[in-house]
């Protein structure tokens, strides 16, 4: 992971990985290119633990500071946090995300979003910080979109739904 000089993302399986093998978590450390997690608050509890307790800025902000690295932590509330700056917090998730498989989703929107801004140039963790904020806020967007009228939702449901979420984003007035 180390030597990977591209940004790097690391969700689910991944994330035990790193709650279990110190030589992982020296990688991570170790890199100089952004790395994010995007744990639940279980792989939170995991990773550091402890449960993520009610100061979700707090807690994202002290594991991001630990590994050296950009933390999402999902839920309701998602906090954004890279090692140093500002935190991020997207307040547009809708409960019917809370499904298998969404954050599958979020992660592939975050990866997508990383790889396209690193072939335009180089990306700090700020930057990395910064896109991960935005793609959860489509996130949560295409999960309103997908659970329209409160029905229930699927992952498949919020991949579809991603294009109106970013229409929304690109044009807010006209939604």
């Amino acid at each position: 992971a180390a030597a990977i000089d591209v940004p790097l993302l690391l969700d689910a399986d991944a994330l035990t990985v790193l709650a279990e093998d110190s030589a992982a978590r020296a990688a991570v450390a170790s890199r100089t290119s952004p790395t994010l997690l995007t744990p639940h608050d279980g792989e939170y509890a995991r990773l550091t633990g402890h449960p993520v307790g009610p100061d979700r800025v707090g807690a994202a902000r002290e594991l991001a500071r630990s590994l050296g690295a950009v933390v999402l932590l999902k839920g309701s509330s998602t906090v954004v946090a890279p090692p140093e700056g500002a935190a991020y917090v997207v307040l547009s998730a809708p409960p019917e995300l809370a499904t298998a498989g969404s954050g599958d989703v979020l992660a592939g929107l975050a990866g997508s979003l990383l790889a396209h801004h690193q072939a335009v140039g180089p990306l700090d963790d700020a930057g990395a910080a910064r896109i991960a904020a935005v793609a959860a806020h489509v996130h949560g967007l295409a999960g309103s979109v997908a659970a329209d009228g409160g029905r229930t939702v699927t992952s498949l449901d919020v991949v579809h739904a991603l294009p109106a979420a970013v229409a929304r984003v690109r044009s807010p007035r006209s939604t």
